[in-house]
């Protein structure tokens, strides 16, 4: 049975950490990736770490969503087939698909995502489970959904094709050598994978019109935003070539 104290209590907490995550985040880069340096403890193979950082996301929301009055509503599967999709990919075959010889992953790093995964499958496999009385046979013909579907394709297209690119140009580059990723919505924005990540659980929120959801669209933002700005001052200060109209992040604005 669903506790609605326990549960409003964990979406205002991450609503208030995604605030402090885009202040802090801001100020000091999260030290994985590019951007890993020493002094933040032990590690793990960044293979391994996106395993162990993402697949919380995916067993706790089926957990929570199991058994809900929802669970066997058509609306309410659909969202979980979005997000099996999702974090199915994201914790099962992303992770594999890095190069070889990746910078490893700190293991606080690890153990802060899947602490955080873990809250966030609660509440989304909760409230589409058990809370959201409007997910019933009439949601699949709301233009909430429809809409939100859209978004979430939208996005979801942009990211694995923005990682693609990207993966591609990594495999083309000699050890050491780095070089300005180029084509598709690299056009416009230095990180379309962030934004195509961003506008994925925009539509994710807008399917299930929830302030869960929402929750987890901020969230997003707040952690890849200030990434996405520092690795765009980067790519100005190496890159010469650097287009001088493409953003960081928001086509045209960001």
């Amino acid at each position: 049975m669903a506790s609605p104290s326990l549960f409003d209590a964990l979406l205002l907490g991450v609503f208030i950490a995604a605030a402090i995550s885009f202040v802090v985040l801001l100020k000091i880069d999260a030290p994985y990736g590019h951007a890993l340096r020493t002094g933040w403890g032990a590690v793990i193979s960044n293979r391994w770490g996106w395993v162990l950082m993402e697949l919380p996301a995916l067993l706790s929301f089926v957990f929570f969503y199991w058994g809900g009055r929802n669970s066997g509503q058509a609306a309410a599967l659909l969202l979980l087939g979005l997000w099996l999709l999702h974090y199915g990919h994201r914790s099962l075959i992303y992770p594999f698909t890095l190069p070889v010889g990746s910078p490893p992953m700190p293991w606080l790093i690890v153990l802060l995502g899947a602490g955080y995964n873990s809250i966030n499958g609660y509440l989304q496999g909760t409230f589409i489970g058990h809370l959201a009385p409007h997910l019933n046979t009439a949601w699949l013909q709301d233009w909430r959904l429809h809409a939100g579907l859209a978004l979430f394709a939208a996005g979801y297209g942009l990211n694995k094709h923005s990682d693609a690119l990207l993966r591609r140009l990594a495999a083309s580059c000699q050890p050491g050598q780095m070089k300005l990723p180029q084509g598709g919505a690299f056009r416009w924005v230095d990180q379309p994978n962030y934004l195509g990540e961003i506008l994925t659980w925009l539509g994710f929120a807008l399917a299930s019109w929830s302030l869960a959801g929402l929750s987890f669209a901020v969230f997003t933002f707040s952690n890849l935003a200030p990434r996405a700005l520092r690795k765009h001052r980067w790519y100005q200060t190496e890159f010469a070539d650097h287009p001088k109209n493409r953003k960081a992040i928001l086509p045209f604005v960001l």
